[in-house]
């Protein structure tokens, strides 16, 4: 019986991971870079590429 509850448990907890991750590739419509959100990172800059804000690499 306990199997079966921690199989049922573990099928929710796998499912749920699927279904939070659908919007991964969702990206920001912009005009220019300042309609993308504040970038808050030292390794990665926030730039407007073909209407989409894109994270790219900042290069030192």
């Amino acid at each position: 019986m306990a199997e079966i509850i921690k199989f049922v448990y573990t099928m929710i907890l796998l499912l749920s991971l699927f279904l939070v991750t659908t919007k991964v590739g969702a990206y920001i419509a912009c005009q220019s870079e300042i309609d993308c959100p504040p970038n808050y990172s030292f390794l990665f800059a926030i730039r407007c590429i073909k209407q989409k804000c894109v994270t790219v690499g900042r290069y030192l």
